[in-house]
């Protein structure tokens, strides 16, 4: 069986301060999304939309069609 994690992606709330860093202190280093400076990769086995930050606003899950506006595209 194969034991690669699997990622979701996550959005950063920049209007909450000290968000990227709380987020990181919790998760560890996240991976940067290319195209959203405050999109990131999470490890989905240590991140849920149950998680008090989640709860709270500092972070929420994002597929890419959620940003595909932050790039210049309209859908």
């Amino acid at each position: 069986m194969d034991e690669t994690p699997i990622f979701t992606g996550i959005r950063i709330n920049t209007s909450k301060v000290g968000a990227k860093d709380a987020v990181i202190k919790e998760f560890g280093e996240l991976q940067n999304v290319p195209w959203c400076s405050d999109g990131f990769y999470a490890d989905k086995s240590k991140i849920s939309g149950n998680h008090p930050y989640h709860l709270a606003g500092l972070f929420l899950f994002s597929g890419a069609v959620r940003n595909v506006n932050r790039i210049g595209f309209e859908y």
